[in-house]
Formats: structure tokens, sequence, C-alpha cells
């Protein structure tokens, strides 16, 4: 039914009360998959398919952290690393070759989901993968938060987090020379770029570009989920997306993601489908990660490994996931080597001609994989699309390579952008030409001019009238500039805004919505993302817009860019949508100050009236506006120019909805006195939600605020609607408030609890943990009676994949699931 959770497949204990269920179903037991035997045909299947091959995983197993290996047909499970009295073993990560191993060790009781990275520095060990050679090659390293310290740039060389300043630094391991690195105070414990240095990430997963010249990071929007890593050719990124999953692919070029792995995968076994620690092998042929039976603590739960052959153009899964492990302690953070295709891979559009001469020497015999008859010969054309592997046999020698068959087509839009009211940039994923262009909208011609960027295949089509929303256009006499010049395929090409706002000049902070990259300019003109970090019970609501809640949220960011460039110009204005929660309370809705309390900027509530302040000297001199509100969700504008420079005089204004209610030709002092270093938006008192807030360092005209009042109508009108309950009802059960071990390495977390309304029983998912801090309202007691306001669970997304406790709930299916929207 709507609203109802999957409860069964969370609450439902990993024994024997299971196995009668799962015959009915026609699946295998639970004693089947906890069978090695079970497994043994799949392994030697997956073995054959390698010349050799193997794992390795961190498991407590023996009651401390090792690391394991096993071969992929089964066989030889060992401990790797060595007895270690007092230490305990983190982080294996393979050489591209397969040869060596690093892994890192910390102090027993040790490891790196505490909040302070500096007392848990670790060594950082070389092994080779038969177990010989241990050696320490760093005395001080870190991970980035989890189990993550290093990653392979090639079979000689990695690049590390020092442990004393948390620098990323690069390591040559034949002359053990150590490159000084780089950091950022925004993310305390390291970030990791991958081996092309192109892109970089932390903790969390984002994958923002590296500018490695300037040693830059162009800051993007963090997505949710944990675990972000690189994929060796420098193509992706992969991640988890959430509590227990899916496991994302992430493509660093078009940034769109999707699962290899999903949520609750049918495809893996039915009490194994919580999952966790993705990793791809070094030549993106095998996926490995853990899963559990619903279970989440990352030292306690009982998580198996698994892998599964994927396709290395694709990263999609080409096969079930095998299990590996069967031990009831914690096995995670695998490794696989699936030996390097010594023959790389190859892509192409049919028909392919491919030529391994240059990969071999001497006699070989090939088998291309597509049916044809065995030859002598390395050279093969492919007619017909498809993922081949090629294997070269002499005596017993084997050599493999991967090639993939694109159908014939022209290049393919992957992107299409309104980058302003009058330019779309289409990205095609192969070079382009012009020949005659044209491009319509719903049949109707509407471009001017077209170019070329300088990637060669970014078409740049500037349009003779304004558009301000998404559309679909149609381009044509576009063609590859390869050899065959066939047209591009764009038909129908889905133009997504750039971003908000939709005329971005002069923007220094950007809050769209918590999903958004919310990108601006800063001092030096690179354009970075100004994020927004919850306090208290702040959080974002179903369409991502900050709700304080009681909390607040501040953009340390953000502050520092707004005064820097507001006192540089002496001009500023401040946009934002406002939904208080009604007409009649009192609260701080926006704060610029510094920390001693010296306040710039401050926007109050006092009921239907905005009280403005704006600081104007060195002491305590002020400016002050009152503006009223006529609509539950109000457009607010204001700013001010305090120079009289180049013939422009001092202006101050604010407007509600697009309408003018306050204005000043001259006033008293000026912005240049301005050091704040906190930007606050919502106050303990302030009920409500925020979003589409923007500050700029110059004076927005009148008819740009009556554009964005008539855009803001306009995007309410467009929202969806969802259902809403509002009622008194009496709490009759709740599920465990989980620990915060319990939910590492989140800082946030869910709860149900069950109440009885007039129209019968509920229950809510409320969040009770909000940035690691447990909130009031999980103390409420059963029995009691409250105000609730509830929506459908499956409207809110802000929560999908987020951790929930339905432990100690009795099942029961006939109970909808809501959330609870409280503001």
């Amino acid at each position: 039914m709507p609203g109802h959770a999957p409860k069964s497949r969370l609450a439902v204990p990993c024994g024997l009360a299971i196995v009668s269920i799962v015959p009915f179903l026609g699946m295998a037991t639970t004693a089947d998959i906890d069978r090695e035997d079970h497994w043994r045909g799949d392994w030697k299947a997956i073995a054959d398919e390698s010349d050799a091959g193997f794992l390795v995983w961190e498991s407590n197993r023996s009651g401390s952290w090792r690391i394991y290996r096993r071969e992929l047909d089964g066989s030889d499970m060992r401990q790797l690393t060595p007895d270690d009295p007092g230490r305990e073993h983190y982080c294996p990560h393979l050489s591209p070759d397969g040869t060596r191993m690093v892994y890192v060790t910390l102090p027993a009781e040790k490891n790196f989901y505490g909040e302070d990275p500096i007392t848990n520095t670790a060594e950082m060990h070389l092994i080779n993968t038969d177990g010989t050679g241990d050696r320490v090659i760093v005395d001080a390293c870190r991970a980035y938060y989890e189990d993550r310290a290093v990653l392979w740039i090639d079979d000689d060389s990695l690049f590390f987090i020092s442990g004393e300043e948390g620098t990323t630094k690069r390591l040559t391991l034949s002359t053990g020379e150590i490159e000084e690195g780089f950091r950022w105070d925004s993310q305390w414990w390291g970030w990791l770029p991958n081996a092309q240095e192109t892109h970089i990430t932390a903790g969390w997963p984002m994958f923002p570009p590296y500018d490695k010249e300037r040693r830059r990071i162009l800051f993007r929007a963090t997505m949710q989920g944990c675990q972000p890593y690189f994929s060796l050719d420098g193509k992706w990124g992969y991640f988890t997306g959430g509590a227990g999953g899916p496991l994302h692919r992430y493509d660093l070029e078009t940034r769109e993601y999707s699962p290899i792995v999903d949520r609750h995968d049918p495809r893996l076994p039915e009490f194994r489908r919580y999952t966790y620690f993705p990793m791809l092998s070094a030549c993106q042929n095998v996926f490995s990660f853990g899963a559990s039976c619903y279970e989440h603590d990352h030292f306690t739960s009982d998580y198996d490994i698994f892998l599964a052959p994927i396709d290395p153009f694709t990263l999609e899964l080409e096969g079930k996931p095998l299990r590996y492990t069967f031990d009831r302690g914690c096995d995670r953070f695998p490794d696989v080597h699936f030996t390097r295709m010594r023959l790389g891979k190859q892509r192409g559009m049919a028909p392919f001609a491919v030529d391994f001469s240059d990969r071999v020497d001497g006699e070989w015999e090939w088998d291309f994989g597509d049916g044809s008859a065995p030859s002598g010969a390395a050279t093969h054309t492919y007619e017909d699309a498809g993922s081949y592997w090629v294997v070269a046999t002499r005596g017993d020698e084997r050599r493999r390579g991967r090639v993939r068959v694109d159908p014939l087509t022209g290049p393919v839009a992957t992107t299409a952008v309104l980058t302003s009211g009058r330019q779309i940039e289409i990205e095609f994923d192969a070079p382009i030409e012009l020949v005659e262009p044209a491009a319509s909208l719903e049949a109707a011609p509407i471009a001017e001019t077209f170019d070329i960027a300088d990637d060669g295949r970014t078409l740049l089509v500037g349009l003779d009238r304004a558009l301000r929303e998404s559309a679909t256009i149609t381009v044509s006499g576009v063609v590859g500039s390869d050899d065959r010049r066939l047209p591009v395929v764009a038909d129908q090409i889905g133009v997504r805004l750039e971003g908000w706002p939709v005329q971005p000049r002069g923007l220094v902070f950007a809050f769209e919505h918590g999903k958004a990259d919310n990108l601006a300019l800063d001092p030096s003109g690179a354009q970075i993302t100004f994020g927004v970090e919850p306090h208290g019970a702040a959080r974002f609501d179903r369409r991502f817009a900050l709700v304080p809640g009681g909390g607040h949220f501040e953009s340390p960011r953000g502050a520092a860019n707004l005064v820097a460039m507001w006192s540089k110009t002496g001009a500023f204005s401040l946009d934002a949508v406002l939904e208080p929660l009604n007409l009649e309370q009192k609260g701080r809705i926006v704060e610029l100050a510094s920390a001693d309390g010296r306040e710039d900027l401050t926007i109050d509530q006092d009921g239907k009236y905005l009280d403005v302040r704006v600081r104007t000297g060195p002491g305590e001199e002020r400016m002050e506006m009152r503006l009223e509100m006529f609509r539950p969700i109000s457009h607010l504008s204001i700013g001010g120019r305090s120079r009289t420079t180049f013939g422009k005089i001092k202006v101050a204004f604010g407007r509600v909805d697009g309408v003018t209610q306050f204005h000043a030709g001259q006033f008293d002092g000026d912005f240049t006195h301005w050091g704040a270093d906190r930007l606050r938006f919502g106050s303990p008192d302030w009920r409500g939600a925020m979003r589409h807030i923007a500050g700029y360092d110059r004076v927005r005209t009148s008819f740009e605020s009556e554009r964005d009042a008539r855009l803001t109508e306009q995007w309410n009108a467009t929202q969806a609607q969802v259902p809403e309950r509002r009622a008194k009802a009496r709490l009759v059960a709740k599920a465990d408030i989980p620990t915060l071990q319990q939910i590492a390495p989140y800082p946030d977390a869910l709860a149900v609890f069950e109440y009885e309304m007039p129209n019968g029983k509920v229950r809510v998912a409320h969040w009770v943990i909000l940035g690691r801090e447990v909130l009031p309202i999980a103390e409420r007691k059963i029995g009691d009676e409250f105000d609730v306001r509830i929506e459908p669970f499956d409207a809110h997304p802000e929560a999908a994949g987020r951790f929930k406790s339905e432990a100690g709930l009795k099942e029961d299916f006939n109970i909808e699931l809501w959330m609870d929207a409280t503001r």
C-alpha cells in the first residue's frame, strides 16, 4: 500500500525462522547460501575467466582486525597480514598488478570513525600479496573517514593522506620519494585524487573537478552516502548511496550517477541485501563489496564479501554476485585482483577493426569471442555490436582482452544545459563539425548562432529569444568529425537549467536547495560551491529546502565571501524565498555576524512583518526597514549601495514579491566596516522553510526582483502536492533509538514511532539524531499525546536510504509508514 516500507526485510532475524519461509518463495534457503558448497561451481566459473585472481578484505574474526586473502576459485583462504599484538589492521588496497598491498595499522580499539583524525594517525605498511616482505613505508598517515587511506596511481606510486597535517602526498615506492602535497581546511580528514588528478574526493560522496596546476578544488554539492572512490582509468567514481545501498557509479564527465547494485538488489541472496564497502578491481572486470542481513553496524554486524563480474566500460553487472566469506565476524572493505588484461580494452563502432599485434610477440592462437573461428592472426573486424572477450593462447600461456562494439551511430548528445537565458550547451560523446546547423523547439526554429567549444564536442547554440525553463530541443546539420561524418543523434534533447538564479551576474552566494551545486564566485573569480551545515534539529525537507526546526544552518565560507565582496564593491543584494510556519510567530531568519556578536545584517520575523537591520558604520549605526508579507510564501529582496563614485548615488531598497516597500536615496555611512565570519539561517524561535537564497555584489533592479517573484510563484504552482494529515495522536510504541556507534559513519538517523490517531494506527519516521546530536523527540514517552503533522514516507526523498530504526516494533504490514513533516 502507499507509504508502506519493506519492514520485513529490515526487521527479520537472520536465523532459523527464515528457513521455513524461503522454500515457499522458490528460492535458496539460508542454509544453502551459508554453505560454501553452494557457491563452488560459480567460483570455478569466474576463476576460469582469469589467469589468476584473488581477493583481500578486513575481518575481525580472530578478535582483532586483520587482512585476509582468498583465491577466486575459493581455495587457500588465510590471514595475509601478520599477528600484531595490540594493533588493528585496516584499509587493504592492492597494487594494479596484484603483487603488493598497502594496509595501515592503528593501536587496538582505535579506528577511523572518530571525530578527531589527529589522534588516529596510523602506520602505513607495504606487503607482498604472498604474505612476505611486510614493512612500514609511512610512519603516520590518515584515512579520509572510514577505511580509505591510499589510491594507487600505478604499480610504483600512490597517493596518501599525511597523518601530521592532513595533506595529500604522492609516494614513489622504488625511490621512497614523497612529494609535498596539498590540503584544504574545508575537509578535516583529507582528500584523495584519482590517478589522473582530474577529480578529487573525501569521506562523503562528491567528485569535484581538481585543477592540478593551481591545486584548486572546483567544489560541487555533496551527494548522499559514503565511501566514494575512483576507477583506475579515470572515467568513474563510485560510492555507497545510503544506509544499506545502493552502490552507485558516477560518470566524472557527465556527472550522472546510477546504481551498480540496487538497494535490496534481487540479484543478491534474500538475506544478504544490505550492502556497503564497494571496490572495483584495477582492470575493472570485477566489482566487490560487503553485504549483511539488514544489519548496519560496521564493526559488529555479520557482513560477508561478495564479488561479481562487471562490464569495464559501463560498470554494469554481467552476472550474479558471488559470496566468498561465511564467518560470523564482520568482513568488510574488500579489494580484488583479477589478472590485468594484458591485451587491454578497446571500444569502437561497428564495424570495428582491432589489431593486437603490438601486445604480443611470436605466434599465438586468437579467439575473438564473437563466434568466429580461431585464427593465427592478431587482427579482426567485429561486424555486430556487443561486448567480447579476446583470448590469445600459446601453449600454457594465456592473455586476455576486452572489446566493446557500439552500434553504428553518429555522436550522441549526453547533456544539454541552458547556461544563460539565451544559450544552450549541448555536449556530445565524440567530436563534431557543423554542416548547415539548425535547431528547433517544438518544431519552431529557435537558434540564432552556432559554435563549437574548444573541446571539439560541445555545441553552443545561441537562441533568438530568451528561454526561462527546461525544454526539449531538436538539432540537425551537425555531424561527427571522423571519416564517417555521421549525423549526430540529437532528436528530442532534454534541456535542463544550468542552475539558479536565471541571471547569475555578480552572484557571490547561492543556495537553491540542498541537492544543487549552489555555484557562485569567490574573490578570485573561481566558481565554487557554498554549502550549508545543519546544527541541532535543522534538516532538509522533501524539496531539500532549509528547515531550521528549532536549530539553524551555517555557511562559514559563504559569510567570508559575502563580506569580502560586499566590502570591495560597496554594494549588495540578498534575495530569499521564505515560508514561515505562520504569520503570527516571531524569530530570527538570517544573521550575518562576527564571532564577538557584532551584527552586520539581520532579518527577523515579527508576525506579518520582516524587520531588516543593516550596519552602516564602525559602531552600532544601523539602517532599518520594515517590510510586510501578504502571502504564506514570500520572495524577499533587499540591498543597497553605499558609495557615490562614478556618478552612482547611495541607495537602499526592500522588496517583497517584487513590490518595493522601502527605498532610501541617501543614508549615513557605508558597508566597508563589515567583518562578519558567520552566516546563519534560522534560529530556535523561527519555524518554517527557506530556499532560493542568493547574495550579489551589486544592486539588483526592480525588474529583476519582479521577475524572480513571478518565477517563485510559477515554481510554487508546479510543485507536486502530497497528502497531509494533522491530528492529536497518542504514542503507543516506538523503535529502539540507535546509538551513534550503531549509525556510524552517518551523522543522522530516523526512528519509527507508532501512534493511535482518530481513524486508526500509523507509523511515523522521526529524525531522532541530526549532526550526531540526539534530539529531544527521542525521549517521547509511550502513552503521551502529541500534535502530529505527517506526509507519506515515499514523498520524502531526503529520508530515502538514511539509517532508519524499526528494531523493537512488531511486524505489521497493515500499518502505513508516514514521515514527520513538522516544521
